[in-house]
This record gives structure tokens, C-alpha cells and sequence, in this order.
């Protein structure tokens, strides 16, 4: 599939359908902000395929999923299925798991 208009891609469900995928995949909670840095990814590269349009997205789910150091464990606490927040250790313990934090002493 080639779309070489930005404007037909944003307009576009299937590729929509990815972002909203990616975004609950990565946990990313601004889906706009994301959604627009997908765009302006996908400008500056000057992509013209699906594959491309893809493979930028990934990306930057990816560095909105890596964790700045400087953030405080609780602003990424998950929620479970009954509303319930996770504490820090928890947060923490799930960071370490996923290669996102390293324990320190």
C-alpha cells in the first residue's frame, strides 16, 4: 500500500487502528501527543510505504515507553482490573523486570 499524503494516512483506520494497538501495548497515556510525534516522525523521514509508516510508529512508542530516570515511580504506577493502584515497590519491581529500571544497592 502506498500512501505518499500525510493527510490520507491520518485519515486512514487501519493505520489508526496500529497507533491505538501500539499505544495500549506500550501503555502510553496521552495518545495525541504520540500520535502527532508518529506523524512528524514519518515527515522528517519522508516515508512513503506502510512498512515505514509502521516501523516509525514503533519507534516512537518505544521512546515514549523508555522511562526517564527522573520520574517519580508512582506517575507510572499501573492501575488493575478493579481500580487499584500498584505501590512503588510494585512499580519498581515491574521496571526491573522489564529491563525499564535497574536496582540500585
Amino acid at each position: 500500500m502506498l500512501i505518499v499524503n500525510t493527510t490520507e494516512l491520518y485519515c486512514d483506520d487501519k493505520f489508526d487502528d496500529i497507533l491505538v494497538w501500539l499505544a495500549n501495548k506500550k501503555r502510553i497515556a496521552d495518545f495525541d501527543d504520540f500520535k502527532q510525534d508518529v506523524f512528524l516522525d514519518i515527515i522528517n523521514s519522508g516515508y512513503t510505504k506502510m512498512a515505514d509508516f509502521k516501523k516509525s510508529a514503533n519507534r516512537v512508542a518505544s521512546r515514549y515507553y523508555d522511562t526517564d530516570p527522573g520520574v517519580d515511580a508512582s506517575s507510572i504506577a499501573l492501575y488493575d482490573e478493579s481500580g487499584v493502584i500498584e505501590s512503588e515497590d510494585e512499580t519498581m519491581s515491574r521496571l526491573i523486570y522489564n529491563g525499564k529500571a535497574w536496582q540500585v544497592g
